[in-house]
């Protein structure tokens, strides 16, 4: 017997019932619906890409061996600066430089969790190899640093 439940926008509760079409009409519509939102959130990240590969440009341009800039910026302030993108949604928040101070206060603790995303990537690639984990690999990637922003950031 095959059951799945379906919330509404009033939160009530509907029961779907041995009816696969409604639910593949369902998954449609909300696969839909998600890649109208990751499209968008693409077009909003843009400005911060062009930005981000100037910066870059301007670095290799200046100095080769400016390559350590380029690191700090990749472990340190890029991944802080995505994730609260990715919760707030809005173009401003990738340029929200000052949250990068939560990094450096709890230094200890972001670099457990970026130890932690490394570990996970190892074993999901240890995993893949069983081909079991490549789409666990890809929706995984940030979740500890994710946890980090919630429990360091708000």
């Amino acid at each position: 017997m095959f059951f799945t439940y379906k919330f509404f926008g009033d939160n009530r509760l509907n029961l779907v019932h041995d009816n696969p079409k409604i639910f593949s009409s369902t998954f449609m519509i909300n696969n839909k619906l998600q890649n109208k939102t990751g499209f968008f959130m693409f077009l909003k990240a843009l400005p911060f890409m062009l930005v981000y590969m100037l910066f870059l440009g301007i670095l290799d341009t200046i100095n080769p061996w400016l390559g350590l800039i380029k690191i700090f910026t990749g472990l340190f302030v890029i991944p802080i600066l995505a994730i609260n993108f990715i919760n707030k949604e809005t173009v401003s928040s990738f340029f929200e430089f000052g949250i990068v101070k939560y990094v450096f206060t709890n230094l200890g603790d972001y670099i457990v969790a970026i130890l932690k995303e490394i570990l996970l990537q190892l074993i999901f690639f240890i995993m893949w190899i069983i081909l079991v984990s490549l789409p666990a690999g890809s929706f995984t990637r940030n979740i500890f640093l994710a946890d980090f922003y919630r429990r360091r950031v708000k």
